[in-house]
């Protein structure tokens, strides 16, 4: 449920930035994201390939690494979780900025309340749809099911919420009723097939409008969280490490024989922290800074 969170969060995060930025030109958007982002997951990619490639079984090695280098492994359903199973997430947020231009074009000509209403009845549609023609299949198609116009909405919701927030407008007029409704509806649908898969687009509103309501009070957070905000900074390095580093540490755990599943999942936790957390600091600050900058550089006027 983290995968909704973070594509509310992307669309929220980036129709705000380009909203108040002087310069609009897609040439420099496109050019600060590529170096924003594409430099450190090339780095984790060739990591995450050497440690896939003597731990488990690739189909096709050359394959695999070119579809990740273009970003287009999570059209296959052979590659959408193969080399390292979180970046199929990437490669979407990739083709969501590339989605944002026609957003935009969509949104001024019929204008953002219109297009987002008609986006979630079509994206409902597609689901209702692949749900009819999937009935008997055990296992879901995760290339279809995760394909990018299906999770289009999550994105446009988070870059709706902005655009509501930059006018002052309130998208959610009664959050807890809102979250009262939405929380059970994830948790009752995240145990029922097929209705599981409608639980990402629950989630996802739900994310809304907790941002929302976060964004509207005038409380500060807690001084003991903090240290969250450190981790935020580094929080794309750590979720390029995350998956690949986390089986190499469970291996570790393995000989403890540790049976208890809560004490388990602490020390992995507590191992995380420590072991990907400095390893995440050192990519933000020795590869995503420097690239950032040089984004910044070439795009400066």
């Amino acid at each position: 449920m983290g995968v909704p969170l973070f594509f509310v969060l992307s669309g929220f995060v980036i129709h705000y930035s380009y909203s108040k930025s002087n310069n609009k030109s897609w040439e420099t958007f496109f050019t600060r994201r590529f170096f924003r982002l594409y430099p450190a997951y090339l780095l984790a990619l060739a990591v995450a390939f050497v440690i896939a490639n003597r731990t488990m079984h690739i189909g096709s090695p050359i394959r695999d690494l070119l579809f990740h280098i273009f970003l287009i492994h999570n059209f296959f359903n052979s590659t959408i979780y193969s080399v390292n199973p979180a970046m199929w997430s990437l490669a979407t947020e990739i083709q969501l900025y590339l989605l944002y231009p026609l957003m935009l074009f969509a949104t001024s000509k019929l204008g953002f309340d219109r297009f987002i209403k008609v986006l979630f009845v079509v994206t409902a549609i597609a689901y209702l749809v692949l749900i009819i023609s999937n009935r008997g299949i055990d296992t879901p198609n995760p290339a279809l099911w995760r394909n990018t116009g299906l999770l289009w909405f999550q994105w446009v919701l988070g870059a709706y919420l902005a655009e509501c927030y930059l006018n002052s407008k309130r998208l959610f007029h009664h959050p807890k009723t809102w979250t009262g409704i939405l929380g059970p509806l994830i948790v009752i649908m995240s145990f029922m097939q097929p209705l599981s898969q409608f639980a990402y687009s629950c989630a996802a509103l739900l994310f809304a409008v907790i941002i929302e309501a976060v964004l509207s009070t005038t409380n500060k957070p807690p001084k003991s969280l903090k240290f969250l905000g450190n981790l935020g900074i580094c929080s794309y390095s750590f979720y390029l490490w995350h998956q690949p580093l986390l089986q190499i540490l469970l291996r570790r755990l393995e000989p403890l024989k540790i049976e208890n599943e809560a004490v388990k999942t602490g020390a992995l936790v507590i191992l995380a922290l420590v072991v990907i957390g400095p390893m995440s600091w050192g990519l933000y600050r020795f590869v995503e800074q420097p690239f950032q900058a040089i984004g910044k550089k070439l795009t400066a006027k």
